[in-house]
């Protein structure tokens, strides 16, 4: 892939930072990044600062990326309405797509990402295993709305389209619309400081329900190998770490973490927990130096993820005759990841 340069957009987020930081790792790729935030979450890659709502700066923050040849694009913008949502994100993609053509940019493939939602989650009822071969569900959403725009466009323009359908992504981020693990993070430490009980807050049925997680470096790694590959323009392919998991099995395991007992099943209300937990958080901050505040961690309006008790299970056959065959223990994966939220100094 030498001389190949991406563009990760959502640089901020769980699927941007992971990809960042993998691409980074990597001498055969130029990354350019680009979020909202002033600055860049990684420091050996170029960072624009930009709004991808803003069609006429975008071009203007984007101006010099005429040599990008790969479009990594991570960004979300969450509205409860469907339709509205359909919008916003449409928007952004198109946008950006306008900003790098404008560029002169020869852009060769774009990577997007979609989620259970494309198989009928968002009804609560999902074929299983969900196969990428399954009709689409009612809309409005906007996944589809995008890729048969990158679909047209990439005919017309000549880039390849690959889809990458995750199930729960598992890593850290910040600016997210939802996290597991910055989610459980933050309950186990608050949980601890209070000297109470690690109740599992998502209800009887979420605690017991099978379901699949996708760690957010694995999700990089398939990107990365999906750009890399001939054989995936204009696919589809699920990809998930290779294994199920189920609270009840490793929630003992989550208390003696934070260290502390656990609780039964109660069906709570995370961000009304949350509320009025900002002085818990502050002290904490301020005794073991951390370097977020409660806000930061997670959007505490979207906490109800840990109380989903839909029993999703995707098939990767597809992408494993493909050639992407790599799997990563999801159990493991969250305590490695617990940790490393300790060395980032995000939880004491």
């Amino acid at each position: 892939m030498a001389g190949h340069h991406a563009l990760v957009t959502g640089a901020h987020g769980i699927v941007g930072l992971n990809l960042v930081q993998e691409l980074a790792s990597r001498d055969d790729w130029k990354v350019t990044a680009t979020g909202r935030r002033d600055s860049s979450p990684v420091r050996e890659v170029d960072y624009v600062a930009a709004d991808l709502t803003d069609a006429s700066g975008l071009r203007t923050a984007l101006a010099g990326c005429g040599d990008v040849t790969h479009l990594f694009f991570g960004a979300f913008r969450y509205n409860p309405d469907p339709l509205e949502e359909t919008a916003v994100n449409m928007a952004i993609l198109e946008n950006t797509l306008d900003a790098l053509q404008s560029a002169g940019a020869p852009l060769q493939r774009v990577v997007n990402y979609q989620g259970g939602k494309a198989y009928g989650a968002l009804y609560g009822s999902v074929r299983a295993p969900a196969r990428e071969i399954d009709p689409r569900v009612p809309g409005p959403l906007f996944y589809y709305d995008q890729e048969d725009m990158l679909y047209e466009r990439g005919a017309k323009q000549g880039f390849a389209t690959t889809i990458l359908r995750p199930d729960y992504v598992q890593g850290i981020g910040l600016g997210s619309y939802v996290s597991i693990v910055n989610t459980l993070a933050a309950y186990g430490t608050i949980c601890k400081a209070m000297g109470q009980p690690l109740y599992f807050p998502g209800g009887e049925e979420a605690f017991h329900a099978l379901f699949q997680m996708t760690d957010a470096r694995l999700l990089a790694r398939g990107t990365i190998w999906a750009a890399s590959e001939p054989h995936s323009d204009n696919a589809l392919y699920n990809i998930t770490n290779g294994d199920l998991f189920r609270w009840a099995n490793v929630w003992e395991r989550v208390g003696d973490y934070f260290g502390v007992p656990t609780g039964r099943p109660l069906a709570m209300d995370m961000g009304l927990f949350m509320r009025d937990k900002g002085p818990v958080w502050a002290e904490l901050k301020r005794e073991h130096g951390l370097v977020l505040d409660l806000a930061d961690i997670q959007d505490w309006s979207q906490g109800y993820i840990l109380s989903s008790n839909l029993e999703m299970h995707s098939s990767t056959i597809r992408i494993r005759k493909a050639g992407f065959s790599d799997c990563l223990d999801t159990e493991d994966r969250l305590f490695e990841l617990f940790d490393e939220m300790k060395a980032r100094r995000y939880i004491p």
